[in-house]
């Protein structure tokens, strides 16, 4: 069994190969509807009578793969937590376990945050490679936690010429901090970031809006 930290998943999992990878498995799971078993996810509400934390929520989330000749479990374990900004911590924080269900041999327990993040992103990146023009230029980031990092750079990825980056948030210290942390993490992109005030002077003249918030209500129209 492997157990793989999160120094190690981050030092072997890139933005392209997720994207490549889970693209992959798209197709596979439409020409081979059954070989992907995931029932809808649990979702536990935590610390909801408790007025001293926000609530958050724990999510148990299993699937079984089937790739023509082999058969796997995977789990991740989910737990939401909105205080942990506070804490330098990231929101999201998650385990994977992954096992042959031939044997049922555990065969990988691995952190789970970098993945959930660069998972999520990917997701976002791939629907960018199909429903925005090739020659967009630039980008708003509606949101600026610990998800949008990552999908940024998903976006980034599929959509190389991107030259401007929007960012709004409702904190503006978490969209000034996101700025200057992208900049130093991915400086292989030549990109202009801007702080914007409000959510509509970010979205006005972007070519792709990227939204990840935990927002209960509209944050922008379409006519702003």
């Amino acid at each position: 069994m492997q157990l793989l930290n999160q120094a190690v998943v981050t030092e072997h999992l890139n933005m392209q190969a997720a994207i490549d990878a889970i693209e992959e498995l798209l197709h596979q799971q439409a020409a081979h509807p059954n070989w992907v078993k995931a029932p809808e996810r649990l979702v536990i509400e935590t610390f909801g009578e408790d007025k001293k934390h926000s609530s958050g929520s724990h999510l148990s989330m299993p699937a079984t793969i089937y790739d023509g000749e082999k058969e796997y479990t995977a789990v991740k374990l989910v737990t939401i937590c909105p205080d942990n900004p506070s804490r330098d911590m990231p929101t999201t924080t998650a385990i994977i376990t992954v096992s042959n269900n031939d044997t049922g041999e555990i065969l990988a327990i691995m952190d789970g945050i970098y993945i959930t993040q660069v998972r999520t992103a990917a997701l976002s990146g791939i629907a960018t490679k199909y429903m925005t023009k090739p020659d967009c230029q630039s980008v708003a980031v509606v949101g600026c936690g610990g998800m949008a990092y990552e999908q940024l750079n998903a976006v980034l990825t599929v959509r190389p010429d991107i030259k401007t980056v929007y960012l709004w948030n409702r904190n503006h210290e978490g969209a000034a901090q996101f700025k200057t942390r992208f900049a130093r993490d991915y400086a292989q992109w030549d990109i202009e970031i801007s702080v914007c005030e409000e959510v509509g002077d970010a979205i006005r003249d972007a070519d792709i809006i990227n939204v990840a918030t935990r927002a209960t209500e509209g944050l922008f129209s379409i006519d702003q």
